[in-house]
Parts: structure tokens; C-alpha cells; sequence
């Protein structure tokens, strides 16, 4: 943040190390997701520098601080935003007791093994990773994991068999896989499942056989099927269902 004055902090309150600490957060800039401070006993300047810069290294030597630091860093840890594949071990690391539930990784090729690596974290509950040319080996170890609810894989390549794989999952209810290469296959596969309530399937090539079957899952409350392949049947079922919906896009 060039130009941007430091931040000025109660020395009184974390002691000189934590102070430089914190105020050296405001020259990396790597934005992390807001969240509630109610359980952190920092005043709300340095709350707000914690939660607005974050490097994964800087807060992980913060909690290593005092209960005080520690307590303000944590909270602000909650929703990551990771910026390369090389700080995934250490945010999980640093984290890996609870203090992450969402990580955001963005426009950032990963393998199968970043994915296995996030897949086997039983803390993070909200993964949010977009065009990081997941295919359906990656959506296969994400399917697996048990504690996410809230999975986001837009602009990815998993395909109708990777739909297949994120189906047979026991605990996501909100699923985002805008432009993944799916047909009615995957979607078929996905109408069937009984947990999702949320579901994009935006910009695929989903026609209206598929469209039909997803009109008809009573489980599901949010749907998105802008930017397909549908036609008239697919648009009249659609619409037929429109009122059990919150939400309907097509």
C-alpha cells in the first residue's frame, strides 16, 4: 500500500514486538475476508489492520506472540485468501487447529496433490477455488473431505465425471461449478443428490433433459442454469418449478 501512512497502535496494549508486528502487516497486502472480532480483545484499529493485511507467515509468528496478539490474529485468519500454491502448506500448518474455516486460492494452476493436501484439512468448511485448472482427479479428493459444506470450483475442468465424483458427497450443501465442461451427465448425477440446496451449474452445456431433472430436485432451494444449452422443454419445466425456488436463474 504505497502512500498509506503505518498504522498507529496502543504499544501499551501488545508490547513493541507486537506492534511492529501488526503495523508491518499494512506493507504486504494480501487481503483476507473479514470476520466477527467478538471474541478477540484487540481494539478495533489494530482488529482492522489484522483483517484487512495478511501474510501467512506474519500471522503465523503473531500467534506465537502473546494470548492478546494471538486471539486477534486467529480470529482474523478465519477466511484465507491464499495468492500462490507455495503458501497452502504453511496457511494449513500455521492453522491446522481450527482457526481457518475458509480458504480462497484464485486464478492459480494446483495439482492433485494441492488438492489432496486441502481435501485432507478437516477444518476448513468453505474452499473457494477458481480457475485453478482442477480436473477430476481434484474434485474426486475434494468430494472426499468430510468437513467442507460450501465448495466453489468456477472456471475449472471438472467435467461430467468430476459433477459425478462432488455428487456423492456426504457433506457439501453449496456447490458453485460455473463454466466445468458439464453436460447432462453431471447434471443428472447432481439433481439426484440429496444434500446440495445450492447449486450453480452456469455457463455449461447443459440442455434440457438434464435442465428437467433438476427441476424436479426438491432438495434444492438456489439454482443457476444461465449460459447453457437449454430449450423450450427445459426453459417450461424450469419454469413449471419456479415457485418452490428462491432462487432461479436459466
Amino acid at each position: 500500500m504505497q502512500g498509506a501512512s503505518r498504522p498507529r497502535i496502543a504499544r501499551d496494549v501488545v508490547g513493541d514486538i507486537s506492534a511492529r508486528r501488526l503495523a508491518a502487516l499494512g506493507e504486504v497486502c494480501v487481503p483476507i475476508e473479514p470476520r466477527a472480532a467478538a471474541a478477540s480483545t484487540l481494539p478495533q484499529d489494530m482488529w482492522s489492520q489484522v483483517a484487512n493485511f495478511c501474510d501467512q507467515s506474519s500471522v503465523a509468528a503473531l500467534r506465537l506472540l502473546d494470548k492478546t496478539t494471538r486471539e486477534g490474529a486467529t480470529v482474523a485468519a478465519q477466511g484465507l485468501v491464499v495468492s500462490r500454491v507455495q503458501e497452502l502448506d504453511a496457511a494449513l500448518l500455521a492453522f491446522g487447529s481450527g482457526g481457518v474455516s475458509a480458504v480462497t486460492l484464485r486464478n492459480v494452476p494446483i495439482g492433485i496433490a494441492e488438492c489432496q493436501r486441502l481435501a485432507a484439512n478437516r477444518f476448513v468448511s468453505k474452499l473457494r477455488l477458481r480457475g485453478n485448472v482442477i480436473c477430476t482427479e481434484g474434485a474426486r479428493a475434494l468430494a472426499a473431505n468430510k468437513s467442507l459444506t460450501a465448495l466453489e470450483l468456477p472456471k475449472n475442468f471438472v467435467g461430467d465425471e468430476g459433477a459425478r465424483l462432488l455428487a456423492t458427497s456426504t457433506s457439501i450443501t453449496e456447490l458453485d461449478l460455473e463454466n466445468n465442461y458439464i453436460a447432462d451427465e453431471g447434471a443428472q448425477a447432481l439433481a439426484v443428490n440429496t444434500l446440495i440446496t445450492k447449486l450453480n451449474l452456469s455457463d455449461n452445456d447443459i440442455s434440457d433433459e438434464a435442465a428437467r431433472f433438476l427441476a424436479d430436485n426438491t432438495n434444492s432451494n438456489s439454482l443457476d442454469l444461465t449460459e447453457n444449452m437449454l430449450g423450450e422443454s427445459g426453459r417450461q419445466a424450469l419454469e413449471h418449478a419456479r415457485s418452490r425456488f428462491e432462487s432461479l436463474q436459466f
